[in-house]
């Protein structure tokens, strides 16, 4: 199973290919993002309330460091990688989500720190392709 896993989720930086840089990265955030999700949402259903967002943030984290050894830890190429998936995906929905009451299924957004991470993220993977387009 282990060899399986590696060789079908094998590790690559994208040298040289900036289109598979930028949306392998898109989708590392996407991949954060849902995790944040699935993992508040299953809280709350069996807690009631939404997850403690450091706590959370560590499982999401912890989880997908996991993910990456288990693949192979490949230096800057797996620090990138964790960075989009916990850092700007999951880090960035438990930083601009915040629960309203306890124990109500309403979020509030503050478009604020939303704007500051989504400019944040667009840079990086703006250098990101820059260095691959040379």
């Amino acid at each position: 199973m282990l060899k399986w896993f590696r060789e079908n989720f094998a590790q690559d930086d994208f040298a040289g290919d900036w289109y598979g840089y930028l949306t392998n990265q898109v989708s590392h955030m996407a991949l954060g993002l849902m995790m944040a999700l699935v993992l508040s949402l299953v809280w709350f259903v069996f807690m009631g309330e939404m997850p403690i967002k450091w706590q959370a943030w560590l499982a999401c984290l912890g989880l997908y460091l996991g993910l990456e050894l288990v693949r192979g830890w490949n230096g800057w190429d797996s620090v990138e990688d964790t960075v989009f998936t916990a850092g700007y995906g999951s880090g960035g929905a438990f930083l601009i989500f915040s629960e309203l009451a306890p124990g109500e299924p309403f979020l509030g957004f503050n478009i604020l720190v939303a704007a500051g991470l989504a400019f944040v993220a667009a840079v990086h993977l703006i250098l990101g392709v820059i260095r691959r387009r040379e």
